[in-house]
């Protein structure tokens, strides 16, 4: 039987698949670009011409400021689980600030006035990670 296990860390995350039948240790595929066993997961929406938005996910999101066209969601994570006692301990003890793109009463990512759900954040993540693993 074929499994694969998914590490979506904080910062970045990695998938690795196992043979259960081969008996050989789990191998990490190459979702990065280049050979890279991980990809960034930050997501970044960027707003087009005419209004269209423009989602990139990875380095190509990783690599981007945010601007009054362009919003970088990264630690979304952490900021999904704020809501727990510890994470939120740890946040304020070290005086994380929240990002502008977070609403805490909502717990959604607002971007230009429109909500998403945490899940739809990293399920983004998620499916191009899955795209990219070979």
């Amino acid at each position: 039987m074929l499994v694969v296990g998914v590490d979506f860390g904080t910062s970045n995350m990695r998938i690795a698949q196992w043979d259960s039948e081969s008996g050989l240790t789990p191998r990490p595929l190459n979702i990065g670009l280049g050979e890279g066993s991980t990809m960034p997961a930050v997501v970044a929406f960027q707003r087009q011409a005419g209004g269209a938005v423009a989602t990139l996910v990875g380095e190509d999101a990783d690599g981007l400021d945010d601007g009054p066209n362009t919003v970088v969601v990264r630690n979304i994570k952490r900021w999904a689980l704020a809501g727990d006692g510890y994470v939120q301990w740890h946040l304020e003890s070290r005086k994380t600030p929240i990002p502008s793109w977070w609403n805490p009463q909502t717990r959604c990512v607002e971007v230009w006035g429109d909500e998403l759900p945490v899940r739809e954040v990293m399920r983004l993540i998620l499916a191009e990670a899955f795209q990219r693993a070979k």
